[in-house]
């Protein structure tokens, strides 16, 4: 997109197009990729990748300038001794210094848990030798700030044992002992923290051994969390993403159902997370593997993009205004033999919806460029938003009357609405590309995007 020079520009624009895809290879010459991961290491406003691979390799590409453009990737570091499979990979500031630190899981010789801490000095993308958390028993596990002190603790998903236990970040890079927080009988690997009984904490959903299960923080965070099964008989490694589909404003569930080959969701009946049965966005998609969010088609609403391991296709489908419907099936590519995890980021800060992939079975890396195309509407000459990017405030000049505001993630997630104001408080929001969604009186919606520096 052409860039202005002046004091301030007209942010608002019409999206057209339904989310064009062009195919790039990062590259092939890393053996057995397993886990990819974007982020902004150095914090120069474009994210970055990192590559986990057999045998316990990690590899980093800094992304350079606007453009979608990646250097080849090089080796960050190895798990000494020459460990095998790296489970999972990680990135939080762990140690409280304001740069991004790698947390890392892997298995040697046939011992699963191993953890290694690497540190970055400043936002130099330059880590610091890994120092070993030793044998933590699980290679799956999140990061998430469980005990309400502003620093990400170790969460531990248990594929193999019968529980859900943290570690407390100190603050230094060290962890406590674990803490036992749920009975996690059901094997949950994968997890998402909403708080969905409105009780003004935040809660847990997770899902493992074909069921779905929810786990409600008590009054005291380090009792025991209540567990409920929601849904069973979804078959095992399933994946869900919570969004509002149907724009009621509270949160819904989408959900790869393994079992039944089909793309499903329930509806948040209550706002307390009472979920409707399940209903079938398609089905016949034997081998469904991944579901993800994002704004493909750049329109503020959250889209659904898959990727089907046995099939070797990766797909979207669009959310169609809020109205709890979605689109048919549109194939990206249909030819990705041995797909694994797709992510979804902002690749060339352009403010859409970039994807992420590889394949341990073909050794391939590649990122996928969004080129929705964009033009001015009519009305920018009667709209102004300003200073843009911004740190505080944005303010709106109009002559159209707007009734509310809502600020969308890059991921399509509501982050903040209210009634409308001339100006908007945007201080709290963290760096990075928002969409700014603005309704009259009348119904209309008018989306755009501006940058928090």
């Amino acid at each position: 997109m052409k860039k202005t020079s002046s004091f301030f520009f007209c942010l608002f624009v019409v999206f057209h197009g339904l989310g064009q895809f062009s195919e790039n290879l990062l590259t092939d010459q890393i053996e057995d990729p397993r886990i990819v991961r974007i982020a902004d290491a150095n914090q120069d406003g474009t994210n970055d990748i990192f590559i986990g691979a057999i045998p316990g390799q990690v590899y980093f590409t800094y992304g350079i300038g606007e453009g979608g453009t990646y250097a080849d990737p090089s080796l960050l570091f190895s798990y000494p001794p020459c460990c095998t499979a790296p489970f999972d990979i990680e990135l939080n500031d762990l140690d409280a210094d304001g740069d991004l630190d790698v947390l890392v899981s892997y298995a040697d010789d046939g011992t699963f848990g191993l953890f290694r801490l690497y540190m970055q000095e400043g936002d130099s993308g330059i880590y610091e030798a890994g120092s070993n958390l030793g044998n933590w028993e699980e290679g799956n596990f999140v990061l998430f700030d469980f005990n309400g002190d502003g620093l990400k603790d170790f969460g531990r998903g248990s594929i193999w044992n019968t529980d859900l236990r943290v570690r407390l970040n100190q603050g230094d890079g060290s962890f406590s002992s674990f803490v036992t927080l749920a009975d996690n009988s059901f094997n949950g690997f994968k997890y998402d923290f909403l708080d969905f009984d409105l009780d003004g904490d935040t809660d847990i959903l997770t899902i493992g051994a074909g069921r779905l299960a929810s786990i409600q923080q008590p009054e005291v965070w380090d009792e025991i969390w209540p567990t409920t099964v929601l849904f069973t008989d979804l078959g095992n490694f399933g994946d869900f993403e919570i969004l509002d589909v149907d724009e009621d404003g509270d949160k819904d569930l989408v959900i790869a159902n393994k079992t039944a080959g089909a793309l499903q969701w329930a509806e948040n009946t209550d706002g307390l997370f009472t979920l409707s049965p399940l209903m079938t966005i398609q089905d016949g998609m034997t081998g469904l593997s991944e579901v993800e969010l994002g704004d493909v088609d750049a329109d503020g609403l959250p889209d659904i993009l898959i990727s089907l391991f046995s099939e070797s296709k990766l797909s979207w489908f669009k959310n169609i205004d809020g109205s709890s419907e979605f689109g048919s099936e549109v194939v990206i590519s249909d030819s990705e033999d041995g797909i694994g995890r797709l992510v979804v980021g902002d690749l060339d800060n352009d403010g859409d919806s970039d994807i992420l992939t590889y394949s341990s079975t073909t050794d391939l890396v590649k990122y996928w460029i969004n080129e929705t195309i964009l033009s001015t509407p009519e009305f920018e000459n009667s709209l102004a938003i300003y200073p843009n990017p911004s740190s505080e405030l944005l303010t709106i000049n109009s002559k159209q009357e707007f009734k509310q505001y809502r600020i969308y993630s890059i991921l399509g997630q509501l982050v903040r609405g209210d009634s409308f104001s001339e100006q908007i408080d945007i201080s709290q929001l963290r760096k990075g590309i928002y969409f700014l969604e603005l309704t009259t009186s009348m119904g209309q919606k008018h989306i755009g995007r501006f940058i928090k520096l």
